[in-house]
């Protein structure tokens, strides 16, 4: 039987990240630890995928530079297949964060500009072999407006969707209905329904009206909240011993619940799969736990 396929599309690049040692003074130069490593949402939620048995494909821009081929050699020693397209004298996509010495964001920033270039005409042609051969596709926010609605217009099989920071999430606005699955956060779930307030039960309701199939929103250690044709509900975050570096906690949770229904889990199930490999993410300073298995996240399902 053939392995169901998922395609992520946009959303490799490669991250910088940047350690506080101590607590952060603004206006002066802090002492810390600067890190990099290929990263991105669609990436990063690809890898934890693919580590639980997903079949998965990635596709977008790189850049004509080194960083390329550093993602080209980690999508082929970790089983994804590999629909990057390098276009000439541009360079490499790159997010930069700064991370308090508690683990927590304080600032990030972003040097996307190139997959924000990138028509949905464009992606579909030059993408056209692993789009057609997937089951559905998995957009992030990080393409432009026009290229997320036209994506999500022209898909014939289910959109799972990640809105990825504030400014971005409004991207999807005027095609939620059209998704099967969204990943997104408390702040970022207001920013895409025109708010400035509201708890996360409240918004879930608001994205269920508003014809999202499923989904999940993340508020840190709050509760999560879920929804599934029509019924909303909260999951519990457990505590985590030491909290190491927030990046890529999201990417786990969604790719680890994209493995969970590929599994046959139920969506509720998967969800609860999903927080147990974000909260082991945070425990580390990497995006993407390397030794990320069903193994690790099997106390979950008994």
């Amino acid at each position: 039987m053939r392995k169901r396929l998922t395609a992520f599309i946009g959303g490799a690049h490669f991250d910088r990240m940047g350690k506080l040692r101590g607590q952060v003074i603004d206006g002066a130069s802090n002492p810390g630890v600067l890190k990099s490593a290929p990263g991105g949402a669609g990436l990063n939620t690809a890898r934890v995928a693919s580590k639980l048995g997903v079949g998965t494909s990635i596709c977008g821009p790189v850049g004509d530079d080194v960083e390329q081929h550093v993602l080209r050699n980690l999508l082929k020693a970790e089983n994804i297949q590999d629909g990057l397209v390098t276009v000439k004298g541009r360079q490499t996509g790159s997010y930069v964060s700064i991370i308090g010495a508690d683990g927590e964001l304080i600032i990030g920033f972003n040097d996307l500009a190139l997959n924000e270039e990138m028509s949905a005409q464009w992606v579909l042609e030059k993408c056209s072999a692993p789009l057609n051969s997937a089951d559905q596709w998995f957009i992030t926010a990080n393409l432009s407006r026009s290229a997320v609605r036209e994506l999500v217009e022209y898909a014939t099989v289910p959109i799972i969707a990640a809105t990825v920071s504030q400014s971005k999430a409004i991207r999807f606005r005027g095609v939620l209905d059209k998704i099967e699955v969204m990943f997104t956060n408390a702040k970022e779930a207001q920013s895409l329904l025109g708010r400035t307030d509201g708890g996360s039960v409240e918004l879930a309701g608001v994205l269920v009206e508003r014809g999202i199939k499923s989904g999940v929103i993340t508020d840190g250690a709050n509760p999560l909240v879920y929804w599934i044709d029509g019924s909303v509900g909260e999951l519990a975050v457990p505590q985590v011993g030491q909290v190491v570096d927030v990046t890529g906690a999201g990417d786990a949770l969604a790719g680890a619940v994209i493995a969970g229904l590929d599994r046959g889990l139920s969506f509720v199930d998967a969800v609860g799969v999903g927080i147990k490999a974000a909260g082991k993410t945070i425990g580390t300073d990497k995006p993407v736990l390397e030794e990320m298995s069903w193994a690790l996240l099997d106390d979950l399902e008994s």
